[in-house]
């Protein structure tokens, strides 16, 4: 496995799609500072609730504020790696060698995880410095540990991202196509858009609120004492989902004809 996970380290640095993601992920903080700015110079104040990020001590909740376009940039990241192996039949080459589909579907998953973890590493970054330089480091109301609780959400908010990674990995080898899991790796991001509001509706599916990422990422302020109080419930929704679609892509995968 080490082996593949070499290999898909040098295939990532020589594609200009890693390139293209990381650069996205610089733009992002750069453009909404910039633009947060310009309102305030025309009277618009920055509001926690709605804007989420409004100082640099905020910036540590750039991912959670840019979750949709993040995850569609991720989604389609996962779509042309996974699926270029299959695509231009390379992943013959490493079957024929004697490695373990279950060990291949993992290098792919652990490398688009470090890929995962520096995007959303870059993006608080320059979310904290960007903002920092126009509004002030400032503060959070409410929190007294502001090193603690950055650690804490950080994370939370990574392993959020990473379990629908798992999600977009699972659809991309069970499809074995890059148009196809292109299409229905953003078709699920819209779903766990709109199915909270969906499920909320009815008092019998509201529970199902609880076991899905989208819940906490499109709709969570991150910054409530009761909200914070779930960290340990959302990270084990993150790992349970990433459990649950690694194992039904491993399954799915092993049976499938490679042609």
């Amino acid at each position: 496995m080490t082996n593949l996970l070499r290999a898909d380290k040098l295939k990532l640095l020589k594609s200009r799609k890693l390139w293209l993601v990381l650069g996205l992920f610089v733009f992002i903080p750069i453009f909404q500072v910039i633009n947060s700015w310009v309102e305030t110079r025309y009277g618009v104040v920055l509001e926690p609730v709605k804007d989420l990020v409004t100082n640099g001590a905020s910036g540590v909740l750039g991912v959670a504020k840019n979750s949709e376009i993040v995850l569609f940039i991720l989604a389609a990241l996962v779509s042309f790696f996974v699926n270029e192996e299959f695509q231009q039949g390379t992943i013959r080459n490493a079957l024929s060698i004697g490695r373990s589909r279950s060990h291949f579907y993992f290098a792919k998953g652990v490398t688009l995880a470090g890929v995962t973890l520096i995007a959303c590493v870059v993006l608080t970054v320059l979310e904290v410095i960007c903002f920092t330089i126009f509004f002030g480091f400032g503060s959070m109301e409410g929190i007294d540990n502001y090193f603690l609780y950055g650690i804490n959400v950080f994370l939370t908010i990574y392993l959020l991202i990473l379990a629908n990674v798992a999600v977009f990995v699972m659809i991309s080898f069970i499809t074995k196509n890059i148009g196809i899991s292109l299409i229905w790796n953003w078709l699920y991001i819209l779903g766990i858009i709109f199915l909270p509001s969906l499920l909320q509706r009815s008092p019998a599916t509201q529970f199902l609120l609880d076991w899905i990422t989208g819940t906490f990422l499109f709709y969570s302020s991150f910054t409530q004492p009761a909200e914070i109080a779930r960290f340990p419930w959302l990270i084990f929704v993150s790992l349970f989902t990433i459990v649950v679609s690694s194992g039904i892509g491993i399954f799915f995968f092993k049976r499938s004809d490679i042609k």
